[in-house]
Parts: structure tokens; C-alpha cells; sequence
């Protein structure tokens, strides 16, 4: 049986990142002209951790601590950045 929670708790760091990596490639030029690396990467950070904790597990009755929210924003940062340079090597 598929763990619904579990693939929810897994999945959703990726499909976060992929958003907010795309956005950042459309919003390129925008954002490098109006803010240096570490603003960006406290506003992935602040933004995710608050999405997960405050919007997306409660939701679904998501049983989580800080750290693994910490945790999956880490990834959501590493990962935001893997897409955007990606996207901006494609295109």
C-alpha cells in the first residue's frame, strides 16, 4: 500500500524547488539586478520552511518537528539552484 504522508514528505521538497526554479529563471533579470545571492537564498529558505510548516503539512495532517522542515528546505534551496542554472544552460 502506498504511504500517501510519506510520499507527500518526499516529493513535495522537489516539486517546491521546481517551482520557485523556474520562477527565479523567468524573473532573471529582475533578480539580478535588485538583489545579491544570500537575499535569495534567505527568501528560498524563509518561504519554504513557512509553506511546509504553516500551509502544506497541516493540510495534511502532517506530523512534523523544525528539523525535518529545516532539512527540506535545505534541499529546497540546493535543489532551486540546480534547476535555475539548468534552465539557464538550456535556454
Amino acid at each position: 500500500m502506498i504511504n500517501l504522508k510519506k510520499n507527500i514528505e518526499l516529493y513535495l521538497p522537489l516539486l517546491i524547488s521546481i517551482i520557485i526554479g523556474s520562477l527565479c529563471y523567468f524573473f532573471d533579470y529582475i533578480i539580478k539586478e535588485n538583489m545579491n545571492f544570500i537575499t535569495i537564498i534567505i527568501l528560498i529558505f524563509i518561504f519554504s520552511y513557512y509553506l511546509q510548516q504553516r500551509l502544506i503539512f497541516p493540510v495534511f495532517n502532517i506530523k512534523t518537528t523544525t528539523m525535518d522542515c529545516i532539512g527540506n528546505s535545505i534541499t529546497i534551496v540546493i535543489h532551486t539552484f540546480v534547476i535555475w542554472t539548468i534552465l539557464l544552460n538550456i535556454f
